[in-house]
């Protein structure tokens, strides 16, 4: 009996977790104010502005 209980809870978590999946995608569908493309390139320059600074960091760690 234990174990149908715990069968049954999995399957509701489970089940509730790709709700959340498919309101949040939904909703980030909908209020997604870019392209595909523009939020591709924002991503890489953030990603490119972000490693810059980290090389620069650790350039002036190596000096001192």
């Amino acid at each position: 009996m234990r174990h149908r209980k715990s069968d049954a809870m999995y399957g509701k978590m489970l089940g509730v977790f790709a709700m959340g999946i498919m309101v949040g995608s939904a909703i980030t569908l909908l209020f997604t104010a870019q392209s595909g493309r523009d939020s591709g390139e924002k991503n890489r320059d953030y990603v490119r502005r972000k490693g810059e600074k980290l090389n620069d960091l650790q350039d002036k760690n190596l000096r001192t």
